[in-house]
């Protein structure tokens, strides 16, 4: 073999160990590039992992915000009807659970249970509430029905009182037509002037100078409605100047709850049948010419009444 033949082929024998070494590191580099591919994709699949793991973490931390904010506006409800000491002792675990949500990290990096380590803690303290609420809601359901047991009272008592109303008016009406059934009805009603003779004997006298006194007679109907018993009959006589004759101005009775000066009293017994009641005023001087009326009062009513004239 010639110089350039051993050349040439030692030449040639480089290359292909070159070529050799370069394909063993172009496998290498792919391999590495493989492997590094791999890591990387590996790296970002976690990372996602994360990501989703960091949402679902915010996720459960602010829907455990809500559910502690629902729950702290039900307890605030409930405030009054359950006991006070209960009552704060749940606003505590509501506002150790919120400053514990609120401190809970929400990064990435984070690794751990969360906020999902507050779900137990949570749920009991919905499941005490709901306990609570069962009580509250069964005395807002008995509050209700005492409600509406008053309101039907008011209502009962109102028809009660109207109808206790329209008995009051009956009853007064009847009373009323029973008081002017019972009231005595005079009749014959006259007033005389009258003088003695000098025996007394009493003889009916027409001229003022001469009357020594006024007799004032009235006769009472028959009356089954109205009270048996003692009555008392006041007897007003006023002259033609309008004054009122009497012996003294006590001499008083009342008229509608006023005071009203007497002439004369007459006591009598009246026992349901028909009477003939007479009275005398003897006068202390010389009586006036003119009108003379008498009133009569029974029971502080005005029963009946007389006029006469005497002349001069």
């Amino acid at each position: 073999m010639s110089q350039n033949q051993q050349a040439t082929t030692e030449k040639k024998g480089g290359n292909k160990a070159v070529l050799i070494i370069l394909i063993f590191m172009i496998v290498l580099l792919s391999g590495a590039a493989g492997y590094l591919v791999w890591q990387y994709m590996n790296t970002l699949k976690k990372y996602d992992g994360l990501k989703v793991q960091n949402t679902e973490l915010t996720t459960t931390n602010d829907q455990q915000k809500l559910q502690l904010d629902s729950l702290q506006s039900q307890l605030k409800l409930m405030e009054g009807a359950i006991p006070g000491s209960v009552a704060d002792s749940l606003n505590g675990v509501i506002a150790d659970l919120q400053e514990k949500i609120a401190n809970t990290p929400t990064r990435v990096v984070y690794s751990g249970g969360g906020g999902g380590g507050n779900k137990k803690e949570i749920e009991a303290l919905k499941e005490e509430l709901a306990g609570w609420q069962l009580k509250y809601d069964a005395l807002l359901k008995e509050r209700d029905a005492l409600k509406t047991e008053k309101d039907k009272l008011a209502a009962d008592i109102n028809v009660l009182n109207q109808e206790k109303s329209t008995l009051t008016n009956t009853n007064k009406g009847l009373q009323d037509k029973v008081d002017v059934a019972a009231q005595l009805k005079f009749y014959d009603t006259m007033l005389s002037g009258y003088k003695l003779d000098k025996k007394g004997k009493k003889t009916f006298e027409e001229k003022a100078k001469k009357v020594m006194g006024l007799e004032v007679s009235f006769k009472i109907q028959e009356n089954a409605v109205a009270e048996e018993g003692e009555r008392m009959a006041y007897i007003v006589i006023q002259g033609p100047d309008k004054k009122v004759l009497a012996q003294s101005s006590a001499n008083v009775f009342q008229v509608g709850g006023v005071d009203k000066v007497y002439s004369v009293q007459k006591s009598f017994y009246f026992n349901n049948k028909q009477a003939l009641i007479s009275s005398e005023y003897k006068t202390a001087e010389t009586l006036k010419s003119g009108e003379y009326t008498a009133e009569i009062y029974i029971d502080g009513k005005l029963c009946g009444t007389a006029v006469n004239y005497l002349k001069k």
